[in-house]
């Protein structure tokens, strides 16, 4: 269900800019219907307190902390604001994501998407507003 205003997570997984991280859907993979308002790339640990909802939020997880509580309060404070869907890009920062933000994004019903290769996040921002 797609409405004018935007696209659905989903299909944003479905473009070629993010197809080319080869995009996991780690949790919420029942909520790919949300509708992306904007797309959105930051790495600060603030980020939620810059967001409107809506977005579909690019990182590469430098902001999410270290520690399982830090992480796991990044990630409801997404939530709380509404974003679409948090992408993390596997790299330097996680090998893979850690179970803590796992667990917090399936709790609060956020779709998260671990990217497995670099993508350049301009790319895809300017995909997915074109789209």
């Amino acid at each position: 269900m797609e409405s004018h205003s935007g696209i659905t997570v989903q299909r944003a997984l479905e473009l070629p800019g993010l197809r080319a991280g080869l995009p996991e859907v780690v949790a919420g993979a029942d909520r790919l219907h949300r509708t992306v308002r904007w797309v959105h790339a930051g790495e600060v640990p603030n980020i939620a307190s810059l967001l409107k909802g809506g977005e579909l939020l690019l990182t590469t997880g430098l902001g999410l902390g270290t520690r399982p509580a830090e992480q796991r309060a990044f990630v409801r404070r997404l939530a709380d604001r509404g974003i679409a869907a948090l992408v993390v890009e596997l790299g330097p920062r996680f090998s893979r994501l850690p179970a803590s933000i796992v667990d917090a994004a399936r709790a609060a019903g956020l779709p998260l998407v671990q990217l497995h290769r670099e993508v350049p996040f301009v790319a895809v921002t300017e995909e997915v507003h074109t789209e």
